[in-house]
């Protein structure tokens, strides 16, 4: 199938990723607007959790280079099987890693917990083994260590819970401000991440669904609805972010 920006992909339809994409041609349309209209072309854009590719290859088409992380190897296969699809010049961009992103670098254990054959953007980190027969141990690498001198335009993060040891692993880029917007999910230890994030000297900003298209606003100054995945944007430049969302409509959905 091809997405609403125009990149092909093979999906599973028995998965949540996968069933959204076909149906839509997007996953998570806020989440993707908001990558599309921070990135920049001249960006070195960075996915930690980048599950089948749908969010690297949405940066590659913006971006002028993608590092995409994903730990877990089955499903870093279908990752660079999607990669490899795309035309040459948005697969250059993009370099895959099978690797976890933690707050140190060796081994760590992830799980698949129950259900994840119908969603499998919910391997996490775990530190005790509940099923053995549910654990890998996969490598884990640190920002700091993986960016000793780049820039990072966008950073985008979704690990299930583990985005606190994500930024503790890359607390010299954050205290250099050398990551200029971060897209996390609001969901666990969320008070943590936007601390972190805050004491770094990063402005919080919450996307939000409008009529018109999508705002950029204070965090909880606006009611969400339940079934809607919440994101958050963390940015050294909160003035560019609130520009870049000016413009009304949905332009991931034109490829605009």
């Amino acid at each position: 199938m091809q997405t609403a920006f125009g990149a092909p992909l093979v999906v599973d339809g028995a998965d949540a990723i996968g069933q959204a994409i076909l149906r839509f041609g997007v996953y998570d349309l806020l989440l993707s607007e908001t990558l599309w209209r921070l990135a920049d072309a001249d960006d070195l854009a960075v996915d930690v959790g980048a599950n089948i590719g749908y969010t690297a290859i949405l940066l590659a088409h913006r971006s002028r280079a993608v590092v995409a992380f994903e730990a877990l190897p089955e499903i870093a296969a279908d990752l660079r099987r999607n990669v490899a699809l795309q035309s040459a010049g948005v697969a250059a961009r993009i370099t895959v890693r099978e690797q976890a992103v933690a707050d140190r670098e060796g081994p760590v254990m992830l799980e698949r917990p129950a259900g994840f054959a119908g969603n499998r953007g919910t391997g996490r980190m775990v530190d005790a083994v509940s099923s053995p027969a549910a654990v890998e141990e996969v490598a884990a690498v640190t920002l700091d260590v993986c960016f000793p001198e780049q820039s990072v335009g966008i950073l985008k993060i979704d690990v299930e819970g583990a985005e606190p040891l994500v930024l503790a692993g890359a607390a010299e880029l954050l205290a250099a401000r050398r990551v200029r917007d971060v897209v996390f999910e609001a969901e666990a230890n969320v008070s943590q991440v936007e601390w972190t994030l805050r004491e770094a000297g990063y402005a919080i900003l919450e996307p939000i669904r409008r009529l018109s298209g999508p705002g950029l606003v204070e965090p909880g100054s606006c009611a969400s609805p339940d079934w809607q995945p919440r994101n958050l944007v963390a940015t050294t430049d909160p003035e560019r972010a609130r520009l870049r969302f000016h413009r009304r409509g949905w332009l991931v959905l034109k490829g605009d």
